[in-house]
């Protein structure tokens, strides 16, 4: 993972500069993570993640020497995490038994089988090839969107596409309205805040820990409340640059009214198209058996 948003970090930042190239990473990106989310869900996390990173970075052109540096940090802030997260492996290993170092597991076993699985994936299935489309298109038009006005923070647009989309249209309409629902209530908040609490930079720091924590703590539980604890993280994040609380929380709702409502309408367009493929052929199937 480490290894994989840098390099999108690298090239997304790279190719700033020019939309053309901006808009092919995305549909690279939008494949990648077609092709790794039919491998596994971890494979997918990966996929997406990367694909975050390209997004991020190809909002901000600022020429190789700061394409290098973000690249530099990326890399060392993964390599910080696995080394913590190697030594509490082996602070707490006693407590819990003797169990195989997660380093020595990731490389002896869990990377040939991801490997083994992603060739004999390489020809997408059905389900990953629409899926694929669908991504290319809510993040290709986003995208074109967002650097065609100059909208601000655009790059929240497609990154919003990219996570509310999912394979399924049940789950892309349930993320899509949760995340909406969330990041009004957070930017509602975040203003609330922004007009009647003294922000201080402690009490901006505190504010940060606070939503950062909250935003781990339900990535898995509630989405809207996720979502809602995400848009005040940001916006508190956002303070400490000197911008305005209040400019963020509206920015950060724009898109993502617009990068949700892109997802939902490719989405909704491509289940419309699908559906009388499935009848005719339902139809032929049934067809076929009385026969």
């Amino acid at each position: 993972l480490t290894f994989g948003i840098a390099l999108a970090t690298l090239v997304g930042s790279i190719g700033a500069e020019s939309t053309g190239l901006v808009v092919l990473l995305v549909v690279l990106a939008a494949i990648n993570y077609a092709l790794l989310s039919d491998v596994s869900p971890t494979a997918g996390w990966i996929g997406q993640q990367c694909a975050v990173f390209v997004i991020v970075a190809s909002f901000f052109p600022d020429g190789l020497h700061y394409a290098v540096g973000r690249t530099s940090m990326v890399l060392v802030g993964g390599i910080l995490q696995m080394l913590v997260f190697t030594a509490f492996h082996f602070i707490y290993q006693p407590k819990f038994g003797a169990v195989a170092s997660p380093i020595n597991t990731c490389l002896r076993g869990r990377i040939p089988q991801l490997l083994a699985r992603f060739r004999q994936e390489l020809h997408l299935s059905h389900d990953a090839t629409s899926y694929a489309l669908r991504l290319i298109m809510t993040l290709v038009l986003s995208t074109v969107i967002y650097r065609h006005f100059h909208v601000r923070n655009g790059y929240w647009s497609p990154m919003t596409g990219l996570l509310v989309l999912k394979p399924k249209w049940s789950n892309t309409l349930s993320r899509g309205i949760a995340r909406f629902i969330g990041t009004l209530l957070g930017a509602g908040i975040g203003v609330v805040i922004a007009l009647y609490v003294p922000l201080s930079m402690p009490v901006v720091l505190l504010l940060v820990i606070v939503f950062a924590w909250s935003s781990f703590s339900l990535q898995a539980v509630n989405y809207a409340a996720f979502s809602l604890c995400l848009t005040l993280y940001i916006v508190s994040l956002f303070r400490f640059g000197g911008f305005s609380q209040a400019d963020a929380a509206h920015i950060r709702l724009f898109n993502t009214a617009l990068g949700g409502s892109i997802a939902l309408l490719v989405d909704g367009t491509g289940k419309l198209i699908a559906r009388p493929r499935t009848v005719r052929h339902s139809g032929s199937i049934n067809g076929s058996s009385k026969d």
